[in-house]
């Protein structure tokens, strides 16, 4: 099984995907939503992620952008670890995460 991803998920899927309780999603809503934390957490380890993940932070001396949720990045990989253990009780690890979210150069 392929499942594709065209878009980087915003940053209020995000937080949706994260209250998930995976034993009660169809097969389908599981592996979606395991394809979709996996593609949070690449575009956040290579800095793609929009701009609506953070908000813009101003003091005296500097200013820049910050994370709108310094809890989230744990937090889906929490989530991750348990839809992969559901993933694994329903027998469902054959399939494949194509990413094309990405931008050629």
């Amino acid at each position: 099984m392929n499942i594709t991803i065209k878009k980087i998920p915003s940053f209020n899927s995000a937080k949706r995907l994260i209250t998930c309780n995976p034993s009660i999603l169809t097969n389908k809503q599981l592996l979606n939503n395991y394809a979709k934390v996996i593609m949070i957490l690449n575009a956040d380890k290579y800095g793609r992620l929009t701009d609506d993940y953070y908000k813009s932070a101003l003091t005296a001396s500097s200013f820049g952008y910050v994370p709108k949720d310094m809890w989230l990045n744990f937090n889906l990989k929490t989530i991750k670890e348990e839809l992969w253990k559901e993933i694994e009780n329903r027998g469902l690890t054959d399939f494949t995460v194509w990413d094309e979210t990405m931008k050629c150069s």
